[in-house]
């Protein structure tokens, strides 16, 4: 049987503090680019919700945008928008924990599902990708909502018996 430090790398020492739920406005890039968030140290990050606006230049070709998890070496996770946006087009995507993907022509959207129990690590980092982009391309109204975690020491425990200290 796992215990949820085993589940968080085997870090035994890590106890997951109170969650705040937050947003996190992420830069417009420049034209052409993708963009890339990472974790900073001592929070923990558990995705709730990804919106980026990808506005798509003239030049022929269909865009697919995608978002990548990462533990800052090594790709885990590989989330497709579920939907496309093609030259002079523009697509609204969101991922969100429990969506089912779905694409709308009307309103140019695409919802696609985020992994329920991915903690992202401090370090980790988040990227959105953009299958054929064009330098005239732009990804606008880039946001995150997360549960963030802060992260600490474990808490005393007694020697006899392993229960938490009561003061």
């Amino acid at each position: 049987m796992s215990t949820p430090s085993d589940e968080l790398g085997g870090l035994t020492e890590l106890v997951l503090g109170t969650a705040y739920q937050r947003v996190i406005e992420v830069p417009n890039p420049p034209a052409g680019q993708g963009w890339t968030v990472t974790v900073p140290g001592g929070v923990a990050w558990r995705l709730l919700t990804v919106l980026a606006r990808l506005a798509a230049s003239a030049v022929a070709a269909t865009r697919y945008p995608a978002l990548l998890i990462s533990d800052s070496t090594t790709q885990v996770c590989r989330l497709p928008a579920g939907g496309s946006a093609a030259a002079s087009g523009v697509l609204w995507s969101t991922w969100a924990v429990s969506a089912t993907i779905t694409a709308s022509a009307i309103g140019s959207s695409a919802v696609a599902p985020l992994p329920r129990d991915v903690l992202l690590m401090p370090g980790w980092v988040l990227t959105l990708v953009v299958a054929n982009m064009d330098v005239g391309d732009t990804l606008t109204f880039n946001s995150l909502l997360v549960r963030e975690y802060r992260l600490g020491p474990p808490p005393p425990r007694s020697v006899v018996r392993d229960v938490p200290l009561v003061e």
